[in-house]
């Protein structure tokens, strides 16, 4: 099983080394592409040991799904499936009615992640400088496009709900959405799972929601969305995101075959693979091919 040019041990786990850690433990050495940091594949007995060396210890799935999400966002300048919400958003932008604060529901690894960084290439790509306005016609070339891809785009912020649960963190949001984008049409604040958000996060957001700057873009991603206020969703243009059609997943996976985007797929039995997948997701279905192909 090849992610970049490393192996997935889908026996083993991968320690990933923190400042902290200082003492080296023995395994399988690899320059992980998805971490962007040496790491180590190890035993599963030697879990305590990294941890107590200021280790962080990952399964298998984590490692593929942490490079899908890399891979599906630098490559997609469409959405796979979607295609309700594809129609309703081209129909905003085209008529220049932008909501100003988008709620994607769905289950795991169903792309609400993908789609919220896909949004915000939308949002942001200029094309050959020609482009002024929005659209879902993504160059993939562009600076902001380019930056998004590579995850360092001052103008997109991701924050994760989960860890991130009380006021504080939605506080030093609120303080930073009235500052102008540093080199963007849009600000995008990517907030997942939103649903983690304490009560007293929401009503802070909520002040923004109803009155939120003009260059500012909210997008919310969350797998439970009966855990958030309605007053909340209320606000939020919502798409509840479908699960993919095996079809669609085997033409999308064909696809990043023939652009060479990755040695992802050699052989025919991928499509076997996604016509049995019990969720029909695009992360999914390409984990799943890789951990029984290992």
């Amino acid at each position: 099983t090849i992610v970049g040019e490393d192996k997935i041990y889908p026996n083993l786990l991968l320690a990933i080394p923190s400042d902290n850690s200082q003492t080296k433990i023995e395994g399988i050495n690899v320059k992980d592409p998805s971490f962007k940091m040496d790491s180590t594949w190890i035993e599963k007995h030697e879990v305590s040991k990294a941890e107590s060396l200021g280790y962080m210890v990952v399964e298998p799935e984590a490692v593929i799904a942490t490079h899908l999400n890399q891979l599906l966002t630098k490559y997609s300048s469409e959405l796979i499936g979607q295609d309700t919400l594809v129609k309703t958003f081209n129909n905003a932008l085209n008529k220049g009615r932008l909501a100003h604060a988008f709620l994607l529901t769905g289950i795991r690894g169903v792309g609400k992640t993908t789609t919220a960084r896909i949004i915000s290439k939308a949002l942001n790509c200029i094309g050959d400088g020609s482009k002024e306005d929005p659209s879902f016609e993504i160059c993939n070339n562009c600076s902001p496009c380019k930056s998004i891809n590579n995850g360092n785009f001052l103008d997109v912020i991701e924050v994760d709900a989960a860890s991130r649960t009380g006021v504080d963190g939605i506080r030093e949001i609120i303080d930073s959405v009235i500052y102008s984008p540093n080199n963007a049409r849009y600000k995008v604040y990517i907030i997942d799972e939103v649903h983690m958000l304490s009560n007293a996060a929401f009503n802070a957001l909520l002040k923004t929601l109803e009155e939120p700057p003009q260059n500012v873009k909210f997008i919310f991603a969350t797998t439970e969305i009966k855990k958030i206020p309605i007053t909340v969703i209320s606000r939020c243009q919502r798409y509840d995101l479908s699960r993919v059609k095996s079809g669609e997943l085997f033409e999308f996976i064909k696809k990043i075959k023939d652009k060479d985007i990755a040695k992802i797929l050699e052989l025919p039995p991928i499509k076997i693979h996604c016509s049995v997948l019990a969720e029909d997701s695009i992360k999914q279905a390409i984990a799943d091919y890789e951990s029984k192909k290992a």
